[in-house]
């Protein structure tokens, strides 16, 4: 490769969202109780709230799925994304 070219890698893209989501989760934890921090927690959760079971007799599948996406965590991604910007 030429010097300067970068060529764009969507797992490691996966894998910095991916910690910044886990950052702004650790971000919302350590801030739940502090009441000048608690607008961080402001956000929504959505996804399936009971789970779907698919019974086959022989196999029985659970699918569930659910988000909870706030500012802490678009924070977390936020920063994460620069952090690929720049660095990657």
């Amino acid at each position: 490769m030429a010097k300067g070219t970068r060529r764009f890698s969507w797992l490691s893209f996966f894998i910095i969202i991916a910690v910044g989501v886990v950052i702004g989760g650790i971000i919302t934890y350590l801030t739940r109780d502090i009441s000048a921090l608690n607008w961080l927690n402001i956000g929504y959760e959505f996804g399936l709230k009971q789970p779907f079971v698919l019974d086959l007799a022989v196999i029985k599948l659970t699918f569930g799925l659910t988000a909870n996406i706030n500012v802490a965590v678009l924070f977390g991604i936020l920063i994460s994304s620069l952090f690929y910007r720049f660095v990657f």
